[in-house]
């Protein structure tokens, strides 16, 4: 069973949210007390965390799972 497209926008776009807010906090924090080229690596850091993240509960969506 998959989900219809117009029922995710709501997940999706809190997801997206979060995960702005999440980088721009690790910037913040992280350029505060190592400097701006250390922020801008935990920012990237972070986008990708939460890149992977949607990656996988996409895979997970489609009903395909891991295994």
């Amino acid at each position: 069973m998959t989900p219809d497209l117009a029922e995710m926008w709501l997940p999706v776009s809190l997801f997206l949210i979060f995960a702005l807010l999440s980088v721009v906090g690790a910037y913040l924090v992280i350029a505060h007390w190592r400097g701006r080229r250390m922020g801008i690596l935990a920012a990237l850091a972070t986008a990708l965390f939460f890149g992977a993240l949607l990656v996988g509960l996409g895979v997970l969506l489609r009903g395909g799972g891991f295994f």
